[in-house]
């Protein structure tokens, strides 16, 4: 398989194992709790991301194919065929689909649903999502995908790298490869349902998932497979970009933009014209080709629990942020930022365990029947209000 793969595809030796290794897993989902996503990427047009998905839906089992597609097609053909669904060009449509990606991280892991009404009584019915997809797009695909995803990003080839054309004795090859993979997991049922492989401790979260159903499929397989199985996962995750969500990235800027500015404190307006300048960023067409906002930037750090407050800058009221409130957000989703110093000089953690307050009340000892933790974060909040101004 990974011979056919190549003779037609032009791709890295750990990209070529790889997909031969999620083809052939795509013959085993049932015996597995995750279905991998292919993605499939390029910077260009013409750089063989089309010819892979045809490569990939002759080796899989009940292709289907499809250039557009809404989520609750993809959950319908999933429940009535169980396909490899083979999905093309899905920058042009999959960005303005929240159900189709919904739904296509939901079909990562099995036991997902998608829950419809349907029929003249409106009765909710549950459908199964969980399938084996590739999908190609031009550009990026959403974090959430991407995370769920063998990441294939591909390039146009050069001159002197000639695929070989993909006719019909070639795809006569594939149906012969084909049907040998189908009898290759029937043989191996047992050994396959038992499959527990190993995983170095870098593999954690998703990512030890994926990897999780490839490395079985390596070991099941035997020989070489296993070595090469770790060799192109550690290939991959060394000459992967970076990817990181969009909301670490606004975070890590943010923190940027505080030690540039030497501040601790700093306005909606000001830290919103500072992301947008940063050319190398999303954030000067955030949304529709259009510059982030003020108030798609406090809506973005909602989710980590920081808002904009309303405090004194050079003497005027303005709406801002305070660098404290963006300490525990650094510390969890940016983990070099622990220990960096990366605090605020006028705040003061609230202990982890508060004093033992008196109870009893009594005229002259200043004792009142107020609760004391309540009194206790009055104190504070009255402190913080005459911080601000």
């Amino acid at each position: 398989m990974r011979a056919y793969i190549v003779r037609h595809v032009i791709l890295q030796p750990a990209q070529a194992d790889v997909v031969a290794l999620w083809c052939l897993a795509t013959h085993a989902m049932e015996h597995f709790q995750h279905a991998p996503r292919l993605a499939i990427t390029s910077a260009e047009k013409g750089s063989g991301k089309t010819t892979l998905l045809d490569v990939l839906g002759d080796l899989a089992p009940r292709r289907l194919n499809s250039g557009s597609i809404t989520g609750a097609a993809y959950a319908r053909v999933v429940e009535a065929t169980s396909p490899t669904l083979i999905v093309d060009e899905a920058d042009t449509f999959l960005a303005e689909d929240d159900v189709l990606r919904g739904v296509l991280n939901q079909g990562h892991r099995r036991g997902e649903c998608l829950i419809r009404c349907v029929g003249d009584n409106h009765e909710a019915r549950a459908f199964n999502v969980f399938a084996p997809v590739a999908i190609a797009a031009l550009g990026a695909l959403p974090d959430t995908l991407l995370s769920r995803s063998f990441v294939i990003r591909m390039q146009r080839a050069m001159a002197h790298e000639r695929p070989a054309r993909l006719d019909e004795k070639a795809r006569a090859d594939a149906r012969r490869l084909r049907a040998m993979a189908a009898r290759w997991v029937e043989d191996s049922v047992d050994v396959l349902s038992a499959a527990s492989p190993d995983l170095p401790e870098w593999m954690t979260n998703r990512e030890a998932d994926n990897w999780r159903v490839l490395l079985a499929i390596a070991d099941c397989a035997g020989g070489a497979w296993p070595e090469r199985a770790l060799r192109a996962a550690a290939s991959m995750k060394a000459t992967a970009p970076e990817d990181q969500s969009a909301g670490v990235k606004l975070l890590a800027d943010i923190r940027a933009a505080f030690h540039e500015r030497g501040v601790d404190r700093i306005t909606s307006a000001e830290l919103v014209a500072w992301l947008v300048a940063k050319e190398d960023r999303p954030w000067a067409e955030w949304k529709s080709g259009k510059p982030m906002t003020a108030v798609q930037l406090a809506k973005f750090l909602s989710r980590y629990e920081i808002r904009p407050r309303l405090a004194k800058f050079s003497g005027a009221s303005a709406r801002g942020y305070d660098l404290e409130d963006f300490v525990d957000a650094f510390n969890r989703y940016l983990p070099e930022a622990e220990g960096n110093g990366v605090t605020d000089p006028h705040f003061e953690a609230l202990p982890k365990v508060l004093p033992d307050f008196p109870r009893e009340s009594g005229a002259g000892n200043g004792v009142t029947d107020e609760d004391p933790l309540e009194a206790y974060y009055n104190s504070r909040i009255a402190e913080e209000v005459e911080h601000v101004g």
